[in-house]
């Protein structure tokens, strides 16, 4: 009976030992297998971070190409918009240059012309002074009823023609008399006011005559001029520099600047 007692208890004793053995087995298993498991997972997550990192650096790439493509863009509008602006302030630096030059250029033409116009006439006088010294006197009769003013009054005589320049003939004096009727023709009459004050219906005419070209203009300079300047003279030189304005185009001061001088130089 005792050795069956025995046998069972190391019976039961190595299934113990054998359970004991598997159970440490299925522990280090199990231990292995959670080792693999959380290396995996880690390798994965190690994984996933390298790949949201390197989405990152490309999208940081991507609005840094982005902003630098835009910033050139940008500097580039900027460059020919300023050179734009460059080229029309050149442009109409030159047109107003232009402008001081053709005024100037009229008004030493028009003083060169009344400087020769002088010396045509001073010429004709000192000529006509010449023939006169150098002509004989010839001496005066003395005076008579006939040739007597009160002569003509008590007998109805008349008095003689008058007298031609000494050394002319009739020829001669017609010619130098329709000479001087020219020159006194040509002469311009002045055109500035005595008594400067503001004639409201000339500078209307004066701005109606300019819009067309100007669009826009002045009434305060229309009728700072219309003040200084007679009508017609102030209208001719509009209608000239108006005419020249169609040649070459000019900015709304030097229109008027040139208007003036022109005025100027026929004084």
């Amino acid at each position: 009976m005792e050795n069956e007692i025995d046998v069972e208890l190391e019976m039961a004793q190595k299934a113990l030992a054998a359970a004991q053995q598997r159970k440490a087995q299925a522990e280090g298993a199990a231990r292995l297998a959670a080792q693999a498991a959380l290396a995996k997972n880690l390798a994965d997550e190690q994984e996933r971070l390298a790949r949201l990192q390197r989405e990152a650096e490309e999208t940081q790439r991507r609005w840094a190409e982005k902003r630098a493509a835009e910033e050139t863009a940008r500097r580039l509008a900027e460059a020919a918009k300023a050179a734009e602006t460059r080229r029309l302030e050149a442009e109409f630096e030159a047109r107003q240059e232009s402008a001081r030059q053709e005024v100037a250029r009229q008004t030493q033409v028009r003083k060169v012309q009344e400087a020769a116009r002088q010396m045509e006439i001073d010429a004709a006088n000192l000529e006509a002074s010449l023939r006169q010294a150098t002509t004989p006197r010839v001496e005066l009769s003395p005076p008579t009823l006939a040739t007597n003013p009160l002569g003509e009054i008590l007998f109805g005589n008349r008095a003689p023609d008058a007298a031609q320049p000494y050394g002319l003939s009739a020829e001669e004096n017609a010619a130098l008399q329709a000479k001087r009727d020219r020159e006194m023709a040509d002469t311009p009459e002045l055109a500035r006011k005595v008594h400067p004050c503001v004639d409201t219906a000339t500078s209307r005419e004066l701005e109606a005559l300019l819009r067309p070209v100007l669009g826009q203009v002045s009434t305060q300079r229309c009728d700072s001029l219309s003040s200084q300047w007679s009508c017609g003279a102030l209208l001719n030189a509009a209608r000239q520099v108006v005419a020249q304005y169609r040649v070459k185009p000019m900015g709304h001061d030097a229109v008027l600047f040139a208007i003036e001088q022109l005025l100027e130089s026929q004084q």
